[in-house]
């Protein structure tokens, strides 16, 4: 009983962290959130014509 009690209190106190993943890329090699729902990383991809350098995608980790 104890255990359980413990771990619900453990379990409240902890931040919902994929909430605070962005979903748009602003420094390379961040973290991310892709379209689809899972966590992705920030790469430089090769800029369209007139776009400002950096260019950044998020893309899947795996």
């Amino acid at each position: 009983m104890r255990y359980a009690a413990l771990l619900l209190l453990l379990l409240a106190g902890c931040p919902d962290l994929g909430s605070a993943v962005p979903a748009t890329c602003t420094k390379q090699f961040d973290k991310c959130k892709l379209p689809s729902g899972p966590l992705g990383v920030c790469q430089q991809i090769d800029c369209a014509p007139g776009a400002k350098p950096p260019c950044l995608k998020c893309v899947s980790q795996h």
